[in-house]
């Protein structure tokens, strides 16, 4: 059986530790602040936080595909083939350089693209699911089997409270963040067929405690299983750790983890407050 190398990039927010154990090549995004660029994860949630209160001006930009060269080039010397997981392509254009890159390869079939459709918390999930896969001897085509299943599973949701930042990205339409900005409301966002869309407002961060429960709830029901949600956050630990409480009431039928801060990359979209949240049936 192959053995298979896995290669991710920097939204997923994986731990050094864990990529380390795992031989995981983690492929940064860039973060500009004011022009100054900083390779995903060498900005600090402290400076990212002044850099948002002194309203400084953020982009983002994805990797080279001349990056993604590199890293296959290193792990195909150590793996028989490579599976290669990206935050959603809708988002960022990290799918094309990873692509654009195994084109230049003189084997590109030893390496598989895999678009998660999510970013964040979602993509760890991904990352674990396939690790504990790995941990027996499977074919490249079961992991994929695997990471489509997941798709069909899972439900990723972020909260903000500001849609300015997303504007600003073009992540969302301004006719569609006016809504949630007219009444000064708390809007929920969802990744629905591979787009990012309004999908609730509330008046409060109660509300969208009350709006997650709801939807947790209601996966429950219908689907008669489990749930893992996995909640990561911008800088607000305690708004991670009041949805983590308010989940815990539907008792055993649900895993709940705060699973760490979400990716400056990701943070230049979604402003301070934010948190991203994933809904995942086992």
């Amino acid at each position: 059986m192959a053995k298979i190398g896995l290669i991710v990039d920097s939204t997923f927010t994986i731990s050094e530790e864990l990529a380390k154990k795992h031989d995981i090549s983690i492929i940064p995004l860039t973060v500009f602040v004011d022009g100054q660029p900083h390779l995903d994860g060498t900005i600090t949630i402290k400076q990212l936080e002044q850099a948002f209160l002194e309203d400084k001006d953020f982009k983002t930009s994805q990797p080279t595909p001349e990056s993604y060269v590199k890293a296959y080039e290193e792990q195909l010397k150590k793996y028989d083939e490579l599976l290669v997981l990206t935050l959603a392509k809708n988002l960022s254009g990290t799918f094309n350089s990873a692509t654009l890159a195994r084109e230049t390869l003189d084997q590109p079939e030893r390496v598989t693209i895999v678009d998660t459709e999510s970013t964040g918390a979602g993509g760890l999930y991904f990352v674990e699911a396939v690790l504990a896969k790995l941990k027996k001897e499977v074919a490249m085509s079961e992991l994929v089997a695997l990471c489509e299943d997941i798709k069909t599973r899972g439900f990723f949701f972020i909260t903000v409270d500001d849609l300015k930042y997303l504007i600003k990205g073009g992540r969302i339409t301004k006719t569609k963040a006016f809504i949630g900005n007219l009444l000064k409301k708390k809007p929920v966002l969802k990744f629905k067929n591979g787009k990012l869309e309004l999908d609730q407002t509330v008046r409060s961060f109660i509300g969208v405690k009350d709006y997650i429960f709801e939807q947790s709830k209601g996966l429950i029901e219908t689907t008669k299983k489990k749930l893992t949600v996995y909640i990561n956050y911008v800088n607000d630990i305690e708004r991670a750790q009041s949805l983590k409480e308010k989940l815990s009431e539907l008792g055993n039928e649900v895993k709940i983890q705060i699973v760490g801060l979400v990716s400056p990359v990701v943070s230049a979209h979604v402003g301070l407050g934010a948190l991203g949240i994933y809904l995942v049936t086992e």
